[in-house]
């Protein structure tokens, strides 16, 4: 007699979603056409090793002054919690998009729309 031997995995084991149904697929990396909730994009200049931490808006766009210098990600941490105290949302809502490694860096900003955002960013 000859066993053949069946891989079963559940549904909820990491690794395990089937790849012919979409319900289960998922992008690695939301957009905001995607989901149903609001989310708003902001590009950022940060300025490292600065003698405080303020958000300021201009006519060069939003700089983002921090305290930390750029290694380790430490300047990118404390612009997205300075970004998020300044729009008034809590800092896991503020998430880097691009520029890890560059001063121009884009974030995602959960639970905003891009109307919302600009008003925020008008107050400052």
């Amino acid at each position: 007699m000859m066993f053949t031997e069946v891989s079963r995995r559940a549904p909820t084991v990491p690794g395990s979603l089937r790849q012919d149904d979409l319900r289960y697929s998922f992008p690695s990396s939301p957009v905001a056409g995607m989901l149903h909730v609001d989310m708003a994009i902001i590009t950022v200049r940060v300025a490292p090793r600065s003698g405080r931490t303020a958000v300021e808006s201009g006519p060069d766009g939003v700089v983002v002054r921090v305290r930390a210098a750029p290694e380790g990600g430490r300047a990118t941490e404390e612009a997205a919690r300075a970004l998020a105290e300044a729009l008034g949302v809590p800092w896991t809502r503020v998430r880097l998009q691009s520029g890890a490694r560059s001063r121009t860096k884009t974030f995602d900003v959960d639970g905003l729309s891009s109307q919302d955002l600009q008003q925020r960013m008008r107050r400052r």
